[in-house]
């Protein structure tokens, strides 16, 4: 059996490409440069040895890249149900917070418990 241990961030832009028809919206939708973009299908050509994409208008997957857009696909299911199943904890605030060593185990931590445990909030210390 071969590995291809390709990169996630790989397979989203493959998906993305295909999903939005060309590399540049593709670029656009990921928030990375055109260039980024065909860095990473020439990464994934690359390591599987055969072109993936025809890179005409609109962007289509070759027999190669069929199998390899499912995979991508697939993973961003398994990845929207893990989220959906470790809930989402966006709406809990988060707050940031720089406390010397002393103060953390003297007085900060006691702190800290009675403020989480009456309200909706994380620290990260």
């Amino acid at each position: 059996m071969v590995r291809m241990e390709l990169p996630l961030d790989h397979l989203r832009t493959l998906s993305a490409a295909v999903d939005t028809g060309t590399l540049d919206r593709a670029a656009t939708k990921l928030g990375i440069t055109p260039s980024a973009v065909s860095q990473r299908i020439r990464a994934i050509e690359q390591r599987v040895g055969r072109i993936v994409l025809l890179r005409g208008k609109p962007i289509r997957t070759t027999d190669a890249g069929a199998p390899l857009l499912r995979l991508a696909r697939q993973l961003e299911l398994l990845e929207q149900d893990a989220v959906t199943a470790l809930g989402d904890d966006s709406t809990v605030p988060r707050i940031s917070l720089a406390v010397n060593s002393d103060s953390l185990l003297t007085w900060f931590m006691p702190v800290l418990e009675r403020v989480t445990e009456q309200n909706s909030v994380t620290f990260e210390l």
